[in-house]
C-alpha cells in the first residue's frame, strides 16, 4: 500500500468495506438460512434441539456438492483454489464428526459457514479474473 499513490490511497477502505460486507452477508445467509431450518442462535451455541437433523444433513451436503462443484471449475481455470478448498473441507469434517451427538446443530452452522465463505471466495476469484490488469 506504500507504493499506492495519495490520490488512490482509499483501498484500505475499501479493504475494510469489503470485509465488512463479507461478514454481513454470512451473518444474514446465517439467520435466513437458519430460521428456515429450525435453528436458533449462531455459531458455537446453536445447539437447538428443535432443528430437523435430516433438513440440516440435506442442507450441509447440498451446499457440499455446489461448492465442490463451483471451486472445481475455478480450479480448471487455472486458479488457486485452496482458501475454499480447504473451507469447505474442514466445514464438512465438522459436520461429519459433531453429526451423531449432542453437537449436531452446532456443526451443521459452522460447516455452512465453512461452505458460504468458500463459496464467496469463489466468487472474488471470478471478480479478480474480471478485471483488467493495469
Amino acid at each position: 500500500m506504500a507504493q499506492t499513490p495519495k490520490q488512490q490511497d482509499p483501498l484500505l477502505a475499501e479493504i475494510v468495506q469489503s470485509a465488512r460486507a463479507l461478514t454481513f452477508y454470512v451473518l444474514g445467509n446465517t439467520l435466513v438460512t437458519g430460521s428456515s431450518l429450525g435453528l436458533s442462535g449462531l455459531g458455537l451455541g446453536s445447539d437447538s434441539t428443535t432443528a430437523a437433523p435430516a433438513r440440516l444433513e440435506y442442507a450441509v451436503t447440498a451446499s457440499a456438492a455446489g461448492t465442490d462443484a463451483w471451486l472445481g471449475y475455478d480450479q480448471a481455470q487455472g486458479w488457486n483454489v485452496s482458501p475454499g478448498v480447504w473451507s469447505s473441507a474442514w466445514g464438512t469434517a465438522v459436520y461429519a464428526s459433531l453429526r451423531s451427538g449432542p453437537r449436531r446443530t452446532a456443526g451443521a452452522v459452522i460447516a455452512l459457514n465453512e461452505l458460504w465463505q468458500a463459496g464467496i471466495n469463489g466468487l472474488k476469484l471470478r471478480a479478480a479474473a474480471q478485471v483488467p490488469a493495469p
